[in-house]
């Protein structure tokens, strides 16, 4: 049985983290037109593993000493199996800093529902709406995003060119980030 709860700092010593590691084999691209973002999911010629490091300022450590921000942790059957790390963001927004899931638990609605109690955590601080970014090359996470009804809405193609990784490639061929928002309804 799936079970979310959000954690405190002394719960933190029970989790082992697990490396966020997926095969990709598709390749997302975008294309603008009069209607906004749009974003294509073409197959790659060979599918090729990526690793997703955490993300330094999602640090469960820190989240959970703050009042503005949210651990969520996904348990099936008392077993760790996801996360999703939310703040306060100064515009009005819940961003969403991290989302994990373990590789066994993937397409079974855990990061659905972990994005559900970053909902909740919306609404109960009467914020616009959640806010997530994701680079084009996590084709999963876009593809969750879009399934859910978040919406395309800008993109930066520098956020991630201090990453030795991505200097190296063209500059045609390295990695953007997108930014997708679900706004909430008040009322």
């Amino acid at each position: 049985m799936l079970t979310i709860r959000k954690l405190s700092a002394e719960e933190l010593s029970d989790l082992r983290p697990f490396a966020d590691r997926a095969l990709v084999g598709e390749a997302v691209h975008l294309k603008i037109s009069r209607l906004g973002f749009q974003l294509d999911y073409l197959p790659m010629p060979k599918a090729e593993w990526r690793t997703f490091l955490p993300v330094p300022f999602a640090d469960p450590a820190i989240i959970t000493q703050d009042d503005a921000s949210a651990f969520f942790a996904a348990f099936a059957d008392g077993k760790y199996i996801g996360s999703a790390a939310v703040t306060t963001h100064p515009s009005g927004w819940a961003e969403v800093l991290d989302v994990r899931v373990d590789p066994a638990w993937r397409r079974k609605g855990v990061a659905t529902a972990l994005l559900g109690q970053c909902g909740f955590f919306c609404e109960e601080r009467g914020l616009h709406g959640l806010r997530i970014s994701a680079t084009d090359a996590n084709p999963a996470l876009c593809r969750l995003c879009e399934r859910l009804g978040f919406i395309l809405s800008g993109l930066d193609r520098m956020a991630l060119t201090r990453d030795p990784e991505e200097r190296v490639k063209p500059l045609l061929m390295r990695a953007s980030l997108l930014f997708f928002y679900l706004p909430i309804e008040k009322g």
